[in-house]
C-alpha cells in the first residue's frame, strides 16, 4: 500500500496552532503565507521513516477551513487531511476526551423550506461524509480515543437547548466549526482526510466559559494524539 508522503493539517485557532510552531523550529521547517494564511512545513521524523507535515492556521469556520483544504491539495499537494481542533461535547464523551468521527455532517446547512431533509445537499452525490479507512484505523488504535459521528457549523453551540437539539437530529458526538467542510472538499477530490478533536466544553449553557480556560492554555496535547496518530501510518 503506497504511503502518504505529504500529510496537510488543518487547524482554525491560534491558540491550537502554537505546538505547531515549537514542532517546526524542533524539525528545521519554513514558514510561508498562503492566501492569507500561515503555512508551516517540516519533514516530521519517526525512526527511519519520514513525512512531509504540511500545517495550515487558517481560521474559524467552514469557509476557512474549506478554503485551506482546498490549497493544501491543489497547491501544497497534500495526499492527505487532517482536521484538529477543540470541539464541543454533544454526547458519550466529557470534557477532555479525544474523539475521530466516523461520519461528518454540516448541522447548520438548511434548505428544509424546499422540501429537503435538514442538512441534505441537493444535486450532490453526499452530504454525509466518512473518514478515509486507512486513516481512521491509525487513530482508533490510540487508546481512549473515541469514534462517533461529528457535525460542523458556522456558530459556537453553547446553550442546552442547542445541544439537545444537535443529539436528537445527528446523533453526534461532538461539534466543532470546520471538520465537515474539510471533509466536503476531501470527499470531491477523492482525498483521504479525517477530523481528531479534543473535547474542551459540554457545548450547553457553560460551555463558553470551559471552552475559553482550555483553548487559553495553547497545550501540546491534541498535537501529540494527531502525531500518535501520524505515527501509526509510517
Amino acid at each position: 500500500m503506497k504511503k502518504f508522503t505529504n500529510i496537510g493539517l488543518v487547524i482554525a485557532d491560534v491558540q491550537e496552532y502554537v505546538p505547531i510552531n515549537a514542532m517546526c523550529e524542533k524539525y528545521g521547517g519554513g514558514v510561508t503565507e498562503q492566501y492569507g494564511d500561515k503555512l508551516t512545513a517540516f519533514e516530521y521524523k519517526r525512526g527511519e521513516a519520514s513525512v512531509k507535515i504540511s500545517a495550515v492556521l487558517c481560521g474559524i469556520g467552514k469557509v476557512n477551513a474549506s478554503a485551506a483544504t482546498a490549497y493544501l491539495i491543489s497547491s501544497a499537494g497534500c495526499d492527505a487531511i487532517i482536521n484538529s481542533g477543540l470541539s464541543g461535547g454533544i454526547a458519550s464523551v466529557r470534557r477532555g476526551d479525544y474523539t475521530i468521527g466516523t461520519e461528518y455532517t454540516e448541522h447548520d446547512f438548511d434548505v428544509s423550506p424546499l422540501g429537503y431533509k435538514k442538512a441534505f445537499k441537493p444535486d450532490q452525490d453526499c452530504y454525509i461524509y466518512k473518514p478515509d479507512g486507512r486513516l481512521f484505523e491509525a487513530f482508533a488504535k490510540i487508546d481512549g480515543i473515541i469514534p462517533g459521528p461529528m457535525v460542523c457549523g458556522d456558530q459556537f453551540v453553547g446553550s442546552d437547548e442547542a445541544k439537545r437539539h444537535i443529539k436528537n437530529e445527528f446523533g453526534a458526538v461532538s461539534c466543532d466549526m470546520e471538520s465537515a467542510a474539510c471533509a466536503s472538499v476531501c470527499h470531491k477530490a477523492k482525498i483521504p482526510f479525517i477530523a481528531v478533536r479534543r473535547i474542551s466544553d459540554d457545548a450547553g449553557d457553560e460551555a463558553a466559559g470551559s471552552y475559553s480556560a482550555m483553548n487559553a492554555l495553547a497545550e501540546d496535547k491534541l498535537i501529540n494524539v494527531v502525531f500518535m496518530g501520524i505515527d501509526n501510518l509510517l
